[in-house]
């Protein structure tokens, strides 16, 4: 996977009711089940995995103190991010300040299992859809958690979410030679390579597929 180096006034913090992953672990909450909307679900819930977004302040903490984020979750402590996703995550906060009607698509989605109390690790839109219909999303899975089907699980309901709204027909997404794990991920998550470019490859999956 390659993440994009692109990655309100100022408001208290709000990480949200604690219970939210007291019932995920114990299978009481419910999947949503993606009624056709503008922006995609606020929260979803997979498998193994919840998705949480978050507000733009709550950016601002996960890019400088993720930590923190993850503890208000009750979750384990998760490793400082590198300077460039720092960037990323925080350029993304003041896109959802400035366009707070898309934050759906400006925002990242926290990858949490609840079983292990764990942010495995985070999931985007890069931008709002394009006028065709089309999105694109990055993804990262912290070293700790790999290899156990969380990006591909998230991906795929990235993906569902996205063509509920009615926005979006076409979810694509990018990986770089010499990552093929992250080209398993796509494949497993219903989409097929449709173009190489340079070092990157890009894969597409369409609404119905």
């Amino acid at each position: 996977m390659k993440r994009d180096k692109r990655e309100h006034p100022a408001q208290p913090v709000d990480f949200g009711p604690r219970a939210d992953l007291d019932a995920a672990a114990g299978k009481d909450a419910n999947a949503d089940d993606f009624p056709v909307r503008r922006e995609p679900a606020t929260r979803m819930t997979g498998t193994r995995l919840v998705l949480r977004p978050l507000s733009a302040a709550e950016l601002l903490v996960y890019a400088d103190e993720p930590s923190r984020l993850a503890e208000s979750l009750q979750c384990l402590p998760v490793p400082p991010h590198p300077d460039f996703f720092r960037a990323i995550v925080r350029r993304q906060a003041e896109r959802a300040s400035a366009d707070p009607d898309n934050l759906g698509w400006h925002t990242f989605y926290l990858m949490i299992d609840p079983a292990e109390r764990a942010v495995v690790g985070s999931i985007d839109f890069k931008n709002i859809p394009s006028t065709n219909g089309t999105v694109e999303i990055g993804y990262g899975v912290d070293d700790r958690w790999r290899g156990r089907g969380y990006a591909t699980e998230a991906a795929a309901m990235m993906a569902d979410a996205a063509f509920a709204t009615g926005r979006v027909r076409r979810v694509v997404a990018e990986t770089e030679d010499g990552n093929p794990a992250s080209d398993r991920v796509l494949l497993g998550a219903g989409f097929r390579f449709f173009r190489k470019d340079g070092i990157s490859n890009w894969y597409e999956r369409r609404i119905g597929e």
